[in-house]
């Protein structure tokens, strides 16, 4: 298993095949796993287009004449073959790798597996020196008629939670604008490889503003905000 995001991303299997799939139901019902070289083309040149991976059309070429040839017609050839499967892959810019590395759903590297553990394993310590904090027998009354507080080495722990939520939170804010969230929507990738039209044009990608205010209000990222902001409010106003 790789220690960190790859410079190369390669769209999951399922999805080129569930695509692949939905073409032959329309395009060879007859002829079931075959699709015709120029087809196949097509769909190559939309990917490219949309993701922008600057492969040129000679490099489509020799990727679709690699492929086993037909039985019963030269003009077609089998689509179930790793070669294909890996030509839908893109290559990552280095915002796109960090937040593949800190987005918690991505766990294909050990790097993003230790990060999503550390993430779940504050949350739980977040959690539990709250509930803890709660406790008087656990906690500390730093003057007369004081509410109880907890302990410092409880609120260090709690601060350096905070902290990396903090952190992990910019991280995936700063280089959000430059990812291609696109290329990880199993969905997005069918549909725009399965369009029964072969000279479909290439599906346009949500630009930087776009993709920012997204995130901004997805659930996970206002669950994060409110997470933090009343530590560093609470800060401010001391």
């Amino acid at each position: 298993q790789p220690w960190c995001v790859s410079r190369s991303y390669t769209v999951p299997q399922a999805a080129v095949s569930r695509a692949f799939q939905k073409l032959d139901a329309v395009h060879a019902p007859s002829a079931q796993g075959e699709l015709r070289k120029a087809q196949v083309l097509d769909i190559l040149a939309r990917f490219d287009e949309t993701f922008m991976t600057g492969r040129q059309p000679f490099q489509r070429q020799l990727i679709v004449d690699g492929l086993e040839r037909s039985e019963t017609d030269y003009t077609r050839v089998r689509w179930s073959d790793d070669a294909l499967f890996k030509a839908f892959a893109v290559e990552l810019n280095t915002q796109e790798r960090i937040y593949c590395t800190v987005d918690v759903s991505d766990t294909s590297t050990l790097m993003s597996q230790i990060v999503s553990g550390l993430v779940v394993t504050m949350i739980v310590v977040s959690i539990s020196l709250w509930m803890a904090g709660t406790m008087p027998e656990i906690s500390e009354i730093r003057c007369p008629g004081c509410e109880p507080t907890p302990v410092a080495w409880m609120e260090a722990v709690d601060s350096t939670c905070v902290v990396f939520f903090t952190l992990e939170y910019i991280l995936r804010l700063v280089t959000v604008v430059s990812v291609r969230l696109e290329m990880l929507s199993a969905n997005f990738v069918i549909e725009l490889l399965a369009d029964p039209d072969p000279h479909a044009e290439p599906k346009r990608l949500a630009r930087g503003a776009s993709k920012f205010f997204r995130f901004v209000r997805s659930p996970s990222a206002i669950a994060d905000l409110l997470t933090v902001a009343p530590y560093w409010m609470e800060l401010a106003f001391q």
